[in-house]
């Protein structure tokens, strides 16, 4: 498990500075989207290492299910924002 821990500690870096630079050229409206998609990641992340502590509920399996699903639901909606903003217009890349 400790190597997720890592792997996530990581991830969770990589977003800070990619957030730090979308803040200097990404529109109100997709920083907003980021922000909520951001939280629910942070608290699919939060979960994972409580679980990596040794903290076990009956729900945490489907508490991390549901951070999931919210969390893909809010990137999808930022990548939706984002070509928005864009002016990308016709169907959509799969999976949004």
């Amino acid at each position: 498990m400790h190597e997720y821990i890592e792997e996530v500690n990581s991830a969770l870096k990589a977003q800070r500075d990619t957030y730090a630079q979308a803040q200097m050229v990404a529109s109100d409206g997709v920083m907003e989207a980021a922000n909520h998609a951001l939280d629910r990641l942070n608290r699919l992340a939060a979960l994972v290492r409580q679980y990596a502590d040794g903290y076990r509920s009956e729900s945490v399996h489907d508490d991390a299910q549901a951070l999931d699903a919210e969390a893909q639901d809010a990137v999808d909606a930022l990548l939706r924002r984002m070509r928005s903003d864009l002016g990308v217009t016709g169907s959509q890349p799969e999976g949004l």
